[in-house]
This record gives structure tokens, sequence and C-alpha cells, in this order.
């Protein structure tokens, strides 16, 4: 089963649960946690001077998105939309197809994100052909949205998205089987 590190995990069991010794036993716990030492990526701080990007004033304001792709073809799809709220963190998981046009992605933020939370102010995402595309940038021209685009072949540039990214990527491997047909 999926779980948080050591301090959200405490945080959790905390709010419903208490045993003497729990926050020893909740270490231990995830820090013997097979699945976790086989998949999940390391978290070790990276050093250098960092570009913060501005908080943004209210939720849906500012968003970045991504794609994880190369996943194991499920339910027809083998690519994820990741859309992410800059100020409250939430993320906005979408299938899709590796394959998917410029159009097909504007057609899936539509009825994803801006259906439900508004037209955002900016879109931050990296330098993938749907969000370079000529149909792309009439779109957010249109919409009057600001895009600004990350640094290519640097994913720690747009840094929070890439953890949601890792974090749904090492959630999903701890819960498919080892053969990968489930």
């Amino acid at each position: 089963m999926a779980h948080p590190g050591i301090r959200r995990a405490q945080l959790a069991a905390a709010q419903w649960y208490f045993w003497p010794n729990m926050d020893l036993g909740i270490k231990a716990y995830v820090q013997s946690c097979e699945s976790c030492m086989r998949y999940k990526s390391s978290t070790g701080r990276k050093t250098g001077k960092l570009q913060p990007i501005p908080l943004p004033a209210t939720c849906w304001d500012v968003v970045s998105t991504d794609f994880i792709t190369h996943l194991p073809v499920s339910d027809g799809f083998d690519a994820i939309m990741v859309v992410d709220d800059k100020l409250s963190k939430r993320p906005v998981y979408i299938p899709t197809h590796t394959t998917a046009t410029a159009e097909d992605t504007a057609k899936l933020f539509f009825n994803n994100v801006i259906r439900y939370y508004g037209i955002p102010s900016t879109i931050i995402s990296d330098r993938d052909p749907k969000f370079t595309s000529k149909f792309w940038t009439a779109l957010v021209n249109l919409m009057k949205v600001k895009t600004a685009m990350t640094t290519a072949h640097r994913a720690q540039a747009d840094g929070q998205t890439e953890r949601q990214n890792r974090t749904l990527e090492d959630s999903l491997r701890c819960c498919i089987s080892y053969h990968g047909n489930d």
C-alpha cells in the first residue's frame, strides 16, 4: 500500500490513533518498507540558487502542467497530464495518450481544469511540442492567458509539478503487481 513519508504518516495516524511510542513505530515501519526502498525516488537535497515563482493571489490563478509518459496501458491510456495549482498545490491528474495532439491537450485542459476552476492568468509548462504549437499559442492568447516556459531539459525548473509527478509515479509503482497486469 502506498503511504506518505515518516512525518506525514505520523501526522495522519495521530488524527485517529494513539499507542505508546507511536512515532517511533511509524518511523521504523516507513524506514523498513520494502516497497518504498525498492521503488520510491531519493529525496536528497540539491544545492543551488533558487528562482522561485511568485506566490499567486488566489487558487487556480497560476497553474503548471506536465506529462507523465511511457506508462503501462490502462483502459487505453498510456500517459497522464498533470495540472498543478501553484498556491494550493492541488494536482489534477488527467489520463491521456502519448500520441495526443495540441488540440487534444487543449480539450483535456478545458474539460478538466477551466471547466471547474476557471481560466488561469498564467500557465507554466515545459517546452513540449503540445505547448509550443500554433494551436495552443492561439488558444492561450485568445483567453488572455500568459504562458511561462521552463528551461529546456531542466525538469527541476518546475520542481513543484515534477514532485507531484514523482509522488504519483511512486504511488502507482507500489500499487501495481510485479507483472504489471493490474
